[in-house]
């Protein structure tokens, strides 16, 4: 379900944009965010028009624990590790 899917991307959305984005009916989109929130898969916030639907704390923390880490592989590190300047100190090309 892509409103599942959207939410575990950290993703806040509408039903309006998530119809669109599924290229479904305006009821589709209701009992298909109803039955997520009645899961507890996703939350909501608002009302009406303005209610927005996130991640439920607990797909949220599925999400966290299967994330890979982020590598910082920055080639110009003074100590090798992605942190820093070039290693030629000050040395220039012509």
């Amino acid at each position: 379900m892509l409103a599942l899917l959207q939410a575990a991307f950290g993703i806040r959305f509408r039903n309006a944009s998530y119809r669109v984005s599924a290229d479904i009916s305006q009821n589709l989109a209701s009992r298909d965010l109803k039955a997520l929130v009645d899961t507890k898969l996703l939350v909501h916030e608002g009302t009406r028009r303005a209610r927005l639907y996130s991640a439920s704390p607990m797909v949220a923390e599925i999400r966290r624990r299967l994330r890979l880490p982020v590598e910082d592989d920055d080639p110009f590190a003074e100590d090798g590790r992605g942190k820093g300047g070039d290693d030629r100190e000050g040395r220039y090309c012509d």
